[in-house]
């Protein structure tokens, strides 16, 4: 991921990464942060990667709109990367409204709060297997 000249070399990008604790979210705060990003990860358990260089990791669960909020407020982003979800199709059928809340609530909780921190972008993945 090369940052297309966004980045002044004086100066580091600030990104927030939700679901940093997760396969794809570590791997994603670990390349940023070579990269000389400055990371915020929010997930709801720990991360390895809270002991690099650049990376601050928060705990918070994204279905909480305060914290959430003030989490990525006080981060100052650019950009954010929303990867957090509940993923698993058991869980689903199980628990549809942990789903839901997660999911749906929860991904309109970290727009919010990108929009009222003024980032620039926000970068959604998912996955279609679940």
């Amino acid at each position: 991921m090369k940052n297309e000249g966004m980045v002044n070399e004086s100066t580091s990008m600030k990104a927030v990464v939700t679901g940093s604790s997760g396969f794809v979210g570590r791997h994603l705060v670990r390349q940023l942060s070579k990269e000389g990003w400055s990371v915020t990860g929010l997930s709801n358990k720990p991360s390895p990667e809270a002991s690099m260089e650049n990376v601050s990791e928060r705990l918070g669960d994204i279905r909480n709109f305060e914290t959430t909020n003030a989490i990525i407020r006080e981060s100052k982003p650019e950009i954010v990367f929303h990867l957090a979800a509940q993923a698993s199709v058991p869980i689903s059928m199980r628990e549809p409204e942990l789903d839901v809340t997660t999911n749906v609530l929860g991904s309109v909780h970290v727009a919010q709060a990108a929009a009222t921190a003024g980032a620039r972008r926000i970068v959604f993945f998912s996955t279609g297997g679940a």
